[in-house]
């Protein structure tokens, strides 16, 4: 229960920090210095918590579904390349319903893994729809026209469909192995674009030294996060850590509200009332 508690916790934080740091400096630098630091800290902990026996049986199921692997990974890069894109345009009452309640994940996994959805989960998709309708068509004219929002629908997209699938990559692997070639590719995509897009190679570095405390704080969260969520996979329930997901989303919306004078209309909040009992039918 405790490490469930913590992700919780531990996810809203960062988020929310995320999205203070993103109005200090480029959303470049924040995605480059994220993936450094958090790869070379997990592939640490990885070396030091396997033996080797254990990497090698990590390694085989990597090699027995290579291409479920590369999509996961792709889709995860670009997920989370979105995501910050997204958080940089749009209010936290629009991106993290948008993205928690993920309706495209229920076709993904009916399409890739040929699983069919259950009525009370076509129920739950119905409600999903309605609420995040409300939440969008109250949207303020600035927000419609953002381009955070074809980052957005990326995000939604690509994590809807690497969520299904990597399921069963984690049950073969383990979840720290997932979290680490995730973050490692994450890495290695900013690393590729860099040649080509000589404004973000003036963005490294910009903006770092005078938040650079707010940094380290923000990887030791995603860290702790990785770490507790993968405890608490293996000691509770799903339904109760969509519970506690839940409490988080709700935490971070009333947080977006005081920080950053995020305000919801009436018809906004019964949308996302709306989505959260969406997402308990969708489980």
């Amino acid at each position: 229960m405790i490490w469930a508690i913590l992700t919780a916790v531990v996810f809203a934080c960062s988020n929310l920090l995320i999205r203070y740091i993103i109005t200090n400096t480029h959303w470049f630098t924040i995605l480059w210095w994220r993936s450094i630091a958090s790869s070379f800290f997990l592939l640490t902990t990885t070396y030091i918590l396997y033996t080797q026996s254990e990497l090698v049986k990590i390694l085989n199921s990597v090699q027995a579904n290579p291409s479920t692997w590369l999509l996961v990974c792709l889709t995860g890069f670009l997920g989370i390349l979105g995501f910050i894109k997204a958080i940089n345009s749009l209010p936290l009452f629009i991106v993290i319903p948008f993205t928690t309640l993920n309706l495209i994940s229920p076709v993904a996994s009916y399409y890739f893994l040929q699983i069919t959805a259950t009525g009370l989960q076509i129920t739950g998709i119905s409600f999903g729809i309605l609420g995040l309708t409300l939440i969008y068509y109250q949207q303020d004219t600035f927000y419609s026209s953002s381009t955070g929002w074809r980052w957005l629908i990326l995000t939604i997209i690509c994590w809807g469909i690497s969520y299904p699938l990597s399921q069963s990559l984690i049950q073969s692997t383990s979840p720290l192995f997932f979290a680490t070639s995730i973050e490692l590719v994450v890495f290695t995509g900013c690393t590729l674009i860099l040649p080509f897009k000589k404004e973000l190679r003036s963005h490294m570095m910009s903006g770092v030294m005078p938040i650079f405390k707010h940094y380290i704080i923000l990887v030791a969260l995603l860290i702790v996060g990785v770490l507790t969520n993968g405890l608490a996979r293996q000691h509770i329930n799903p339904l109760a850590m969509l519970a506690f997901s839940t409490f988080s989303e709700i935490g971070l919306i009333i947080a977006g509200y005081y920080f950053f004078n995020e305000r919801m209309s009436l018809l906004q909040r019964m949308g996302l009332i709306i989505t959260i009992v969406a997402s308990f039918f969708m489980f």
